[in-house]
Formats: C-alpha cells, sequence, structure tokens
C-alpha cells in the first residue's frame, strides 16, 4: 500500500496522515520499487502543491499475482470501505481554511503487475459527505476495469475513472502516468 495527497499542512495532518495509519493497521506499507506510471516526474523549479485547485488523499494496493475479483471486492468491502466511511464521517467540520472551499477528491487505486497496469477511480466531491456517499461505487468500477482488461488487454499503463455526483466515465480514460489525470 503507498499513499497519495495533495493539500496543505492541515489537509495532511487531519487526513492522509490518520487515514494512512488507520488502513496500514490492515494492509503494509509498499516497500518495493515503485512502478513507472505512479512515479512523478519533477522538475527542480516546479512547485506541487501551490495552494489552489483541489484537496486529494487516496492509497495505491499493489497486487503482485492473479487475485480473484471476488477477495478484491470483500477486502475493500468488508476491511477498507468501513474504515474510510468511518473516517470520513463528521470531517468537513474539522477542515479549515482552503481545504474547506477546495474540492475534494478520494482516490483508489490498484496496481496490477500481472498486467502492468494501474486502475485508478476518484471521487469527486464538494464535502467528504458526499464523497463519503458514492464509496459504493468504487469497488463496481474496479471489478468492471478488471472486465474491461480481459476484454481489451492493458491499453495503457493507468485506466482512470472519475465518480461524480454519482456518475462514471463507461470507459477508461487512457494514461501513460498517473500525474497525467491527478
Amino acid at each position: 500500500m503507498s499513499f497519495l495527497s495533495a493539500g496543505d499542512s492541515d489537509w495532511l495532518k487531519k487526513i492522509t496522515i490518520p487515514l494512512a495509519d488507520d488502513i496500514e493497521s490492515i494492509a503494509p506499507r509498499h516497500l518495493g520499487e515503485i512502478p513507472p506510471p505512479l512515479r512523478r516526474r519533477m522538475a527542480r523549479s516546479q512547485v506541487v502543491n501551490a495552494g489552489v485547485g483541489p484537496v486529494v488523499a487516496g492509497f495505491t494496493l499493489f497486487v503482485a499475482a492473479t487475485i480473484a475479483t471476488k477477495t478484491l471486492g470483500d477486502f475493500y468491502d468488508i476491511l477498507l470501505k468501513p474504515r474510510i466511511r468511518k473516517f470520513f464521517k463528521g470531517l468537513d467540520k474539522k477542515l479549515s481554511g482552503g481545504n474547506c472551499k477546495s474540492q475534494k477528491v478520494f482516490n483508489s487505486s490498484i496496481w496490477y503487475q500481472e498486467y502492468g497496469v494501474l486502475v485508478s477511480v476518484s471521487v469527486l466531491g464538494k464535502t467528504m459527505a458526499e464523497i463519503e456517499s458514492q464509496l459504493d461505487l468504487v469497488d463496481e468500477i474496479h471489478s468492471n476495469a478488471r472486465n474491461w482488461i480481459a476484454e481489451h488487454g492493458a491499453a495503457a499503463p493507468v485506466l482512470y475513472y472519475k465518480i461524480e455526483a454519482g456518475k462514471v466515465n463507461a470507459k477508461p480514460e487512457l494514461a501513460d502516468r498517473l500525474e497525467e489525470i491527478l
């Protein structure tokens, strides 16, 4: 498991670090090499967080071998989703400054080593409560993405889906790196 965050230090302290600590209690941190689609390309003068744009919290699960869709679904539904849902409840009241006003993004990605592909699903909302209300769609989209890979192959290193207001793109956006989309 690895984690993703974009936002100010308050977002990092209130959202990303506590969420990462909680999830790491059931899924260990990935200590291996980060696959190229997940690596960020940065110029020396690049400012990563200029204080504008959405605030993001997310994670990537690394799957090394073939694993049944049902097993991944159960892992998400039984272990991850209840933790995430509990964590997001009431969180809007704790946010301050630009974090209150910024669009919120929760990202759930799975790196399938056997296919060399990252399936990334972002849930967008104006509030954490809005994101929390759409979490049931995440596992279904990951499952559909595996079916898409079986039918079309790994058409690109990153297959991206976006959930906003309960709607999701039917076909994935294709990219070489996650940073091209997020």
